[in-house]
């Protein structure tokens, strides 16, 4: 394709991108403006097994480890209904208008029958103390640091799409500018997905605690998030020339994008169980979970095998590593025919559970390796730099740093959460005291991606 015909090709894809994703956005919004919320979420009160046994051992107002007990408020946003009417983290949900917080289908037909302006009755304990507390739903929309959050995205979105669009149409040809400009709507669309995954990502509404999120925008905005991260490294490895990873071995550039697209099947596997619930797909998942799962990973296991004795055929000549890294692709399937192939070995000598635990687990590890994307970027780019010649440096100096300086202002931040999310889980701190702290530190990465 000539540099002219992929460059029309770029902003017309970058349109309709953009236009799907600020209608989408348009309709949650509206959607969310006339449902109203409470900005408060409790941890659940789950019913007892057929045996008559609590699945957990907490009851209202009992304090528990792990923000376990029963009803507790997790989070009440401040300046929202519930925390304007006096509800904070001291508080035990027990019951909203008169339903029990354990009757889950009484709550989801309440979910659906009040809107903005409609008032909860919530039935609270705080110590010894019980209460009802009148909450009048308000549209969140007109949440100070919601609109302050907008607003901040869509400068972003817009700065982003800008920058991306010049450097294409000045350099349509240079591959480099093509993964930045790649990356900039990448970037542009997360950041405008972020604005519908703050409240369709949380169970902010205040009256149910399960099924209320909108699982599809969180996997959305998780695989654009994936895409950013894979690009942003990928630039930092060729910026402002190639690594010597990338020139020694190429095909380190596909582990970049096949990485986080396992992670994203994987992510997206996870979520087919909340998203299938209550619809013919759940029975389904309950089969694959349960008597399909030999058939599945006996499938699983002679693919598996097949595709590693096609990569051994190749290692003959090329090396047993050489022709298991370059082929990102069939290692994976190989490795996860593998992972199938003991799963089976042990559902076959009877231990089920522990068969499709071990499966699952180990499995679903390579998430953990997206945490770890940060950091490679922000020590390539650093390489880039330190590497660099004079007037190299002087050439992408600012370009190198204001992409560092966000990158490790977000790791930063991204331990600390960690660590106060810990804090909070053991009750050390609670969680309302730094929802507000948390919500304007989130903003400040946002900010500093602009340096980019």
């Amino acid at each position: 394709m000539d540099p002219r015909r992929r460059l029309v090709t770029a902003i017309v894809l970058t349109a309709i991108a953009f236009a799907a994703v600020l209608g989408f956005i348009g309709f949650r919004l509206h959607h969310w403006s006339e449902i109203g919320w409470a900005g408060v979420n409790y941890f659940p009160q789950l019913p007892e097994t057929k045996k008559g046994k609590p699945r957990v051992r907490a009851t209202v107002g009992q304090s528990v480890p792990f923000m376990l007990e029963s009803g507790r408020v997790v989070v009440a946003i401040p300046g929202a209904p519930a925390a304007r009417a006096g509800i904070n983290g001291s508080d035990a949900v027990m019951r909203i208008n008169g339903i029990p917080i354990v009757d889950i289908k009484r709550l989801k037909q309440l979910d659906a029958a009040v809107h903005t302006g409609d008032v909860l009755t919530y039935h609270v304990r705080r110590g010894k103390v019980e209460r009802d507390v009148p909450v009048v739903l308000a549209s969140p929309i007109a949440a100070p640091r919601l609109i302050l959050s907008m607003v901040i995205s869509i400068v972003l979105a817009i700065s982003f799409a800008v920058v991306g669009l010049i450097v294409f149409i000045r350099k349509p040809g240079d591959r480099r500018s093509i993964v930045f400009y790649v990356m900039s709507i990448a970037g542009a669309l997360s950041f405008l997905a972020g604005v519908a995954l703050s409240l369709d990502g949380s169970n902010l509404r205040g009256i149910g605690t399960t099924q209320s999120a909108n699982f599809v925008v969180i996997l959305v905005y998780f695989m654009i998030a994936l895409v950013f991260g894979s690009l942003t490294l990928h630039l930092a490895l060729i910026f402002p020339r190639d690594r010597p990873i990338v020139t020694a071995r190429p095909y380190v550039i596909r582990w970049v994008y096949i990485f986080p697209l396992l992670v994203g099947i994987i992510v997206a596997a996870l979520l087919a169980i909340p998203i299938s619930a209550g619809t013919p797909a759940i029975k389904n998942i309950e089969y694959l979970l349960g008597k399909g799962f030999p058939y599945f990973a006996g499938a699983l296991a002679i693919v598996g095998a097949v595709v590693a004795l096609r990569i051994a055929r190749k290692a003959r000549t090329e090396g047993i590593r050489p022709a298991f890294l370059s082929r990102p692709v069939q290692s994976v399937i190989s490795v996860y025919g593998l992972l199938a192939t003991i799963a089976l070995l042990v559902d076959i000598l009877g231990a089920r559970t522990a068969s499709r635990l071990f499966f699952f687990i180990v499995g679903a590890l390579p998430t953990l390796g997206v945490f770890a994307f940060p950091v490679f970027t922000f020590f390539a780019l650093y390489r880039g730099y330190r590497d660099s010649g004079l007037e190299e440096k002087r050439q992408v100096k600012w370009p190198l740093w204001g992409t560092m300086i966000p990158i490790g202002t977000k790791i930063f931040l991204g331990l600390s959460s960690f660590i106060v999310g810990m804090l909070v889980s053991f009750r050390i701190v609670e969680a309302t005291t730094w929802v507000g702290v948390a919500q304007m530190l989130e903003l400040i990465p946002r900010i500093l991606y602009l340096l980019i």
